[in-house]
């Protein structure tokens, strides 16, 4: 009988190309796995998380500042060696990339590899003078002597290098936060029904909805058991090649009944099944379904409140992870209060004008930001008068006289006195 559940059985690759069967019973059926990177990358709602994320963190730029002490707040460091450094960080981190493919693939390997290795080559005076995005797998870290061994042949970096000379940036960790793994490791089988989901329905809708029907042969001779399963098994195998050749009837010789091919309930609900597995993946990479195109109920206020969302649980964790690796590892203790690495974050805003515009009038009112700051930002030129600070008067002391009904007679009062000296003159 194995033979005729062989008819039956559909075939199925993993990710390196070799069938997987799983045992269930007497039948067996087939899974298709996805546990690397690139197969996963094949997933439509993969691809659009990490390129999403990858390159929302890509377009903000990560700054070099120095605390000025006498008016105590933090500016760019926009001479000498920070000057240099902000080149690196923004513009030209090294002669084979700028800044925002080094920053979009750090993420992306982040995500999808679990470690990624910036090494900063530095001068013999000990400034830095470049930064190397460390290729996959070029990197090995040994967790009992602290030591990052890089063979890494495209950039030219080969060494035992201590931790204070490589940047690690780790996705989620399960050995106590020193190597991470994938977010595709965490979630392989929803990844492998979301592979075999693509492959079914590429199998459903390659013909383009035309009908398909088996004839079938419906009277049977006793006493030929085995003659007959091995004739049912040749014509199991020549029904299949039908099938694969795309034929919209098949035929068993002899009598037989025309039985259509209809869609079962199961069937029509499969494309649900997928919306399942793309919510899954969201959920994985912390990304609002909207955002991954799902745009099932959504409205103005959840698409509003889906990129908050997003800058909050998809990207703040990452870009803390970054400024902080490299704080930690481009500072030292001496020197961490006086400087620091933070991400320039109005480029959120940058093509969203009414958010922008929000934010720069809330800046504005609250006294954030002059009017020629808000000129600066836009590469508009300084106005006169513009350099002053406003403040919204709306607000008041508790307990002033601006809030008591005296006080406001008062100012009423001095108002109209003033217009009638006004008058008179």
């Amino acid at each position: 009988m194995d033979n005729f559940f062989r008819f039956f059985r559909r075939e199925a690759k993993t990710a390196s190309g070799k069938n997987t069967t799983v045992s269930t019973g007497n039948f067996k059926s087939n899974i298709i796995y996805a546990n690397t990177d690139e197969s996963a990358m094949r997933i439509a709602a993969v691809y659009r998380a990490v390129n999403l994320i990858s390159s929302a963190v890509a377009t903000l730029t990560l700054q070099y500042k120095r605390r000025d002490r006498v008016k105590n707040y933090f500016k760019i460091y926009d001479n000498g060696y920070g000057a240099r450094v902000n080149y690196l960080l923004s513009v030209c981190p090294n002669d084979r990339m700028n800044s925002f493919t080094m920053m979009k693939y750090l993420v992306a390997m982040m995500l999808l590899k679990g470690n990624a290795y910036i090494y900063p080559k530095r001068a013999v005076t000990g400034e830095v003078e470049s930064l190397f995005l460390c290729s996959p797998n070029s990197v090995v870290y040994d967790v009992y002597s602290n030591t990052y061994t890089v063979s890494d042949l495209v950039n030219g970096i080969s060494g035992t290098f201590p931790a204070s000379e490589i940047l690690h940036f780790k996705n989620m960790c399960m050995d106590g936060g020193y190597m991470g793994r994938s977010t595709v490791s965490y979630i392989k089988d929803t990844l492998s029904i979301a592979t075999t989901a693509n492959n079914e329905t590429l199998k459903r809708f390659a013909t383009g909805g035309r009908l398909k029907a088996i004839l079938q042969n419906n009277t049977s001779v006793k006493g030929f058991g085995e003659y007959q399963d091995k004739e049912l098994d040749k014509q199991g195998q020549d029904l299949q090649e039908d099938i694969n050749k795309g034929e919209d009837i098949l035929v068993v010789r002899g009598d037989g009944t025309l039985t259509p091919i209809s869609m079962s309930s199961s069937d029509m609900q499969f494309l649900e099944m997928v919306k399942l597995n793309l919510r899954d993946i969201a959920r994985a990479f912390n990304v609002p379904p909207s955002k991954l195109m799902d745009d099932t109920n959504a409205n103005y206020k959840s698409v509003e409140m889906s990129n908050v969302g997003f800058y909050t649980e998809a990207l703040q964790p990452i870009i803390t992870e970054i400024e902080r690796e490299f704080t930690a590892k481009m500072l030292s203790v001496n020197t961490y209060m006086d400087y620091k690495f933070s991400f320039n974050l109005s480029s959120l805003y940058a093509l969203d004008v009414d958010s922008r515009g929000k934010a720069n009038l809330s800046r504005l009112g609250t006294g954030q930001a002059t009017v020629n700051d808000i000129r600066r930002e836009n590469d508009k030129e300084p106005v006169e008068k513009g350099d002053e600070v406003y403040l919204s008067t709306n607000l008041a002391v508790l307990g002033s006289a601006k809030l008591s009904k005296e006080g406001s007679n008062t100012i009423q009062t001095s108002d109209v006195k003033k217009k009638e000296e006004e008058d008179d003159e």
